[in-house]
């Protein structure tokens, strides 16, 4: 009975909203102003209640295509250099919001927030994010891919946003200048979308509905932005960033060392189209950047550590967007880094864009200095892309990597490294379907010509998932500016789920998965790797979630190795097998108290794994938070091989005075590495895109509870932004 006057409420609330006129429209129309706004989040300005408004989203989660429970009402104007975007959020409750802290740049699931999903080019795979906190903090980022896997938030712009708090909600009022952005000359209509995330109630929603099973951010699901006029171009404005650091390294031991380095350099954004923008840099510093995080690897191959330098993440994906995950033609962290040591940048540029509403274009050069202490001579290195707009959201892309230097990696003669190739990326227009195609070929002097390709193929729908993924590569292939820890195999990974959803309080959805994970020989006659996992989830309306899942690997080394990585005996060659369970359990991430925990059991090789992964997390809103991250595996081997207890433990916090002040640290220790690493990092943006850091790093050894001599940094760096109109 409970049920059926659910289903008579929800029929007629549909029929309320028709009679009201809320029928769904596909168009928001902004209005010329001839003068400039000033951006306090009132919306008490005259043009703002003459324009026109949207004011009925749908539900994305807990459900969709329903009538949001909690509507926005959003407006839009603009003149000769901004794009206005106004909002009011309805809450019969104001306050109490659910935030993790008032650090820009904030992850817009885990936060109350309102956004814009803006396409100019109208392409659906590419657009930008403009985001916006109940306490005015703002975040910004590119989208890519469709936006099926979210924002990057890698990218930095200056924009201009505040909010006001009434009896009845919050407003939102947001200056976008188009310089910020690229987009077609002379343009009329954008795609767009808006949304708003509301955890204090458990409920996102947006303007044009999206599936529950796809992400918010998705460009496939946009309306149509329509400006009263053709926009003009964004001119010529030249924005100059420099900074100068001052770092000061000590290294405590028997020879003490004190090294103190200045440096002074800059980075430069130069328009070339409204649509094509250079990127200069010149003797960069990233002394700001926090340490990589430790990570526990228990595999014969290298682990990859995310790129963050902000020169390299900057429309990163056109130049990541080729290969696969594990099989990168092009690496950026292969630039000044070498094996963990910093390597000294000369300078580089980078242009971006898409000149043409169907072709997008990305070139890269870097020329990095010497670094005597581990001979390596100056290197350099260009990349340059193209991606083809086929069809409404598919392409084809092609791309060329090269890396000139002498006598690299102390092989005599291989003074150069070249990797071209071409993808294709496939995409429905009702997302059902997405895919991609590569092929990339490999020459070096000192290698034979050499070739990787593979493939992948989704299906999607809210309740069904089905993945096909093979790949080759070849066991010269050696692409020395990309990522490819693993050569000479093929490849099958086919896997499959299912997801049920209920229309309850208490449960979300439930599904089960199924996959399977084959590493063979190029002459198929020798496994190397196989695996066959089942897992069963369910996730709770709540935001909590639990899983279990069994997994059988069948593993062949080829060599003597340690599978624990703490130095003891390695195991001989052979085949061997993994089995085991995991379970994991996720509670309520929109509670100030919060936390993940798994744990497992396996058959391991020879003997037994057992142990788990802790993650509990605090937030003392809005101020910031504070978690732990643990994680502890026993491995017991039978003699001579012995047992080995490996952990990792990391602490974190970020603590954000006001959105332009932030304090973070980060705190780890590793069995592995056997080393304790700080991180302490102080910004304070005093202007808009110009910020003033304060950096302190320790690493310090400990060998079997023994403390090593520690090594400190301290680094004070200031950037300054500089707009110069043409």
């Amino acid at each position: 009975m409970q049920l059926w006057r659910r289903w008579m409420l929800t029929a007629l609330l549909w029929l309320v909203l028709v009679a009201a006129g809320f029928a769904q429209t596909d168009t928001v129309v902004a209005h010329f102003i001839p003068g400039d706004l000033k951006i306090d989040g009132r919306l008490d300005e005259p043009v703002w209640q003459e324009a026109s408004a949207v004011n009925h989203f749908w539900q994305v989660y807990p459900q969709d295509s329903i009538p949001a429970k909690y509507q926005t009402t959003v407006r839009v104007l603009y003149n000769t250099r901004y794009l206005y975007i106004g909002a009011f959020c309805y809450d019969p409750q104001p306050g109490d919001y659910v935030v993790e802290s008032m650090q820009r740049d904030f992850s817009y699931p885990k936060n109350d927030a309102f956004a814009v999903y803006l396409d100019p080019s109208r392409t659906r795979t590419e657009g930008y994010n403009f985001t916006i906190s109940p306490y005015g903090v703002q975040r910004e980022g590119t989208i890519s891919s469709g936006g099926d896997w979210g924002v990057s938030t890698n990218w930095d712009q200056e924009w201009y946003g505040a909010v006001f708090h009434t009896d009845s909600g919050w407003s939102v009022e947001m200056a976008i200048p188009f310089s910020a952005i690229q987009f077609p000359a002379s343009s009329q209509e954008w795609y767009v979308n808006f949304s708003r995330n509301n955890l204090k109630y458990n409920e996102n929603s947006a303007w044009q509905p999206v599936p529950r099973n796809r992400n918010v951010a998705g460009l496939a699901y946009t309306g149509v932005l329509r400006f009263e006029h053709p926009l003009p171009g964004k001119g010529f404005q030249v924005f100059l960033q420099p900074y100068h650091s001052s770092q000061v390294h000590y290294e405590l031991g028997r020879a003490s060392v004190l090294r103190h380095t200045a440096d002074l350099g800059f980075d430069a954004k130069v328009p070339l189209l409204s649509s094509l923008q250079m990127d200069a840099t010149f003797l960069p510093d990233f002394s700001q950047v926090e340490i990589d995080e430790q990570v526990i690897n228990l595999e014969r191959f290298s682990i990859f550590l995310p790129e963050k330098r902000p020169f390299f993440l900057e429309n990163q994906d056109l130049f990541a967007y080729f290969g696969f995950f594990r099989i990168r033609p092009f690496f950026s962290r292969r630039i000044g880094i070498w094996r963990g040591q910093q390597v000294p940048i000369f300078g580089g540029v980078k242009v971006t864009g898409r000149p043409t509403p169907r072709l997008r274009l990305g070139i890269l050069a870097m020329r990095t200095n010497q670094l005597p202490e581990a001979h390596l001579a100056p290197q350099t290195y260009a990349v340059a892309t193209t991606q083809y707009r086929i069809f409404q959201r598919s392409d084809i892309g092609f791309l060329a990597v090269a890396r000139l230097g002498r006598d690299f990696d102390g092989i005599i003669g291989n003074d150069w490294n070249a990797t071209v190739g071409s993808d294709l990326f496939l995409a429905t227009n009702n997302n059902r379907w997405r895919g991609k195609l590569f092929y990339h070929l490999n020459f070096s002097p000192v290698r034979p010509i050499s070739f990787a390709t593979g493939g992948w193929l989704m299906y999607k729908t809210p309740s069904v998932v089905v993945n096909w993924n093979h790949e080759y590569v070849d066991s010269n292939y050696t692409p020395e500016v990309g990522f490819v820890p693993r050569k000479g195999h093929w490849r099958l990974e086919p896997s499959a789920a299912y997801r049920y959803y209920f229309f309850g309080n208490v449960v979300n959805d439930v599904g089960v998965r199924l996959r399977f994970d084959w590493y063979v020989n190029p002459d198929w006659k020798q496994t190397q790797d196989r695996v066959i996992e089942m897992k069963g989830f369910v996730n709770f309306r709540s935001t909590s979630s639990l899983d279990v899942s069994y997994q059988h690997r069948l593993t062949v080394l080829p060599d003597s190795f340690d599978v624990t990585g703490t130095g003891i005996r390695p195991l001989p060659p052979g085949q061997y097998r993994i089995a085991g369970i995991t379970v994991g359990y996720g509670s309520d991430y929109r509670q100030p108290f919060a936390m993940e925990v798994q744990g497992q059991w396996k058959h391991y090789y020879l003997g037994q794994l057992y142990g788990g992964k802790l993650s509990i997390r605090y937030q003392f809103r809005p101020y910031g938070n504070i978690s732990l991250d643990a994680s502890y595996s026993r491995i017991q081997l039978p003699a001579p091989y012995g047992i080995a207890d490996v952990a990792l433990v990391r602490l974190r916090n970020k603590l954000s005075f006001s959105p332009t002040l932030t304090l973070s640290g980060l705190v780890q220790y590793s069995t592995q590495s056997k080393r304790l690493e700080a991180n302490v990092r102080l910004q304070w943006r005093f202007l808009p895109m110009s910020d003033l850091y304060f950096v302190y790093t320790l690493r310090q050894g400990v060998e079997q509870g023994v403390t090593q001599p520690p090594a400190m940094g301290v680094a004070l760096k200031m950037n300054y932004w500089i707009g110069v109109a043409g």
